[in-house]
């Protein structure tokens, strides 16, 4: 962000006209840069700077309007090209979804410290977990419809998992 504002400040500052007698710049150049953007700039707004002297009525972009509403998190990629979502590659490559949509893992620390294991501690690092209902929703919301589709490889060794049998009822997911 400093690097931003220190190009931004090399470019557009000598092309400034300031109030002067509303602005008190100090010697050092992050509180010149401090006190010009404080004094002068009001808002960007239609490609251009805009000053304090000059009446505003376009509110600021960084304002909070509301300090009670909570911060949602949920699809956060997003191409920058063509503005559609994008999965994300971690999910893609730490997790495998089934065609029932259940999501299953490796176990955590599958890979550390393995000539300190016992046989049977390795068998149980080299097993998949299932996630649970919420993790599920929250890979589905950070992957594309692409990925939910099903996908018929050779000699899968998930095959007989992707249906789900013997399940008469799948309770649904209720938040907390």
């Amino acid at each position: 962000m400093l690097k931003a504002l220190g190009s931004f400040s090399s470019k557009f500052v000598k092309h400034l006209s300031l109030p002067t007698s509303n602005v008190m710049l100090q010697a050092s150049g992050f509180s010149t840069w401090k006190n010009l953007t404080s004094v002068a700039f009001k808002q960007y707004g239609n490609g251009r700077f805009l000053s304090v002297a000059q009446p505003t009525s376009v509110k600021p972009l960084l304002a909070v309007d509301n300090q009670n509403v909570n911060q949602t998190r949920t699809v956060t990629k997003f191409s920058l090209k063509t503005g559609k979502k994008k999965s994300v590659a971690t999910v893609l490559r730490r997790f495998f979804r089934l065609h029932n949509g259940i999501w299953i893992r490796r176990r955590a620390g599958c890979h550390k410290r393995m000539h300190k294991r016992t046989p049977d501690e390795k068998y149980n690092l080299r097993q998949h977990v299932v996630c649970t209902q919420s993790q599920c929703l929250m890979l589905d919301k950070m992957i594309t419809d692409h990925w939910k589709k099903r996908k018929y490889y050779i000699d899968d060794p998930f095959e007989p998992y992707h249906d789900r049998n013997n399940l008469d009822y799948v309770y649904p997911y209720r938040k907390r």
